[in-house]
């Protein structure tokens, strides 16, 4: 038996379609499989921790706050807050909408 790598190359020799002949400009999400260095934005030497612990948090809380209250006339929020959106759009997006949980 030949020594095939991957089932896609199989179907290319057999002549059978390919993801790239189903949708041939589709976005190459291979980058999002790595982690090379080159797309990290800190420099070797940049302490995650220390960052954080710099923050404040009760700005951080207040700014927030003030985005969730602020609705604008071009996309009105619910009874005045956008927090119903934001968890309405997390919950979807994590694929959590079955009417069963």
């Amino acid at each position: 038996m030949p020594d095939i790598k991957n089932l896609q190359e199989l179907h290319a020799r057999n002549g059978a379609p390919t993801n790239k002949d189903w949708w041939p400009e589709r976005l190459n999400l291979t980058i999002l499989a790595k982690n090379p260095r080159v797309i990290n934005p800190q420099d070797d030497d940049f302490d995650y921790k220390a960052a954080f612990e710099s923050l404040d948090l009760e700005a951080l809380k207040a700014d927030i706050k003030d985005v969730l209250l602020d609705s604008q006339d071009w996309y009105p929020s619910d009874f005045g807050n956008y927090g119903p959106a934001a968890i309405r759009m997390v919950w979807h997006s994590a694929g959590w909408f079955s009417w069963q949980f």
